[in-house]
């Protein structure tokens, strides 16, 4: 009886250690933050930290890379809440607020979970959660009622969140034809 309750505690405790390296992640922690960069399209400027480097662009979006990790990956750009809605099987019009939750059920063809979604000033709505890779930070700035600006990041641990959190607070949106 008492080697079963060892086992038991070992396995508990085996249990318990997954989770904990499962919560922090693997891959490359991140580097302080030092200084910031912008780039600027038509519709957005976007800040981003040192480091990042811009690596496609064009009249819709910007996407950003980081030489630690190729789970490092950013992008700004336009986004189709209509499409995204109609994606994930709903029907619209569907409120902002749904449409985050919608995004999450289709990232990574379904298997992303989202862990928080916030409500921020001006309708802004962050969320971030977990992804095969590590972690994903994203950021929905609704423009009109089927289309807004978002901001994604990705990074392999938590670590990164500073960083996720210098594209997302850097938006800037400078239309609202979009």
């Amino acid at each position: 009886m008492q080697r079963r309750h060892q086992t038991v505690r070992l396995l508990g405790l085996l249990y318990a250690g997954m989770l904990v390296i499962a919560a922090c992640g693997g891959g490359p922690d991140a580097p302080t933050l030092g200084a910031t960069n912008d780039v600027c399209i038509d519709d957005f400027c976007v800040n981003y930290p040192e480091g990042w480097t811009v690596a496609e662009q064009d009249e819709r979006f910007v996407s950003f890379t980081h030489p630690e990790s190729s789970d490092l990956i950013a992008t700004v750009g336009r986004v189709n809440l209509e499409g995204i809605a109609v994606a994930a099987g709903a029907q619209w019009p569907v409120a902002p607020r749904d449409v985050v939750d919608l995004l999450w059920s289709i990232l990574d063809g379904g298997d992303a979970e989202v862990a928080n979604v916030m409500l921020e000033q001006g309708g802004v709505y962050d969320s971030w959660g977990f992804i095969s890779t590590g972690r994903l930070w994203h950021r929905l700035v609704p423009v009109t009622a089927s289309r807004g600006i978002g901001v994604e990041v990705r990074a392999p641990n938590a670590s990164w969140e500073p960083h996720a959190d210098v594209f997302r607070s850097g938006l800037v949106v400078l239309t609202e034809d979009l």
